[in-house]
């Protein structure tokens, strides 16, 4: 499972059963892995909400991780534009609420 553009502790090969997937989210605290094949590409991303479907579907824990990981990602280049890059989800699209509070919320300050 060579990838040299991920930390290793954010990668898991999709072969690696779901028990090994749970140690390895534990292990980075950041609730997900990246899934690569066995030539390092990206195939997918895991978090421990799509593991707890997957249980809640009868999955056990020995299934492979290319049975219930997440499809639908893209990569997204790093802020500091170095090689490392992140899997995001894609997420529908939620409007931003504008600013904070509203407009007609806020109050002068009164000066003396």
């Amino acid at each position: 499972m060579p990838n040299d553009k991920f930390p290793a502790e954010f990668v898991i090969a999709a072969d690696a059963s779901i028990e090994t997937a749970l140690a390895a989210i534990e292990a980075n605290s950041h609730r997900s892995v990246i899934v690569v094949d066995a030539g390092g590409t990206v195939v997918g991303t895991l978090s421990d909400g799509d593991i707890r479907k997957a249980l809640l579907n009868h999955r056990l824990l020995s299934t492979p991780v290319r049975e219930v990981m997440n499809l639908n990602f893209r990569l997204a280049p790093s802020r500091r534009g170095g090689p490392c890059a992140g899997a995001v989800r894609r997420a529908p699209h939620i409007p931003h609420p504008g600013p904070w509070p509203p407009q007609h919320t806020r109050r002068r300050l009164k000066s003396y």
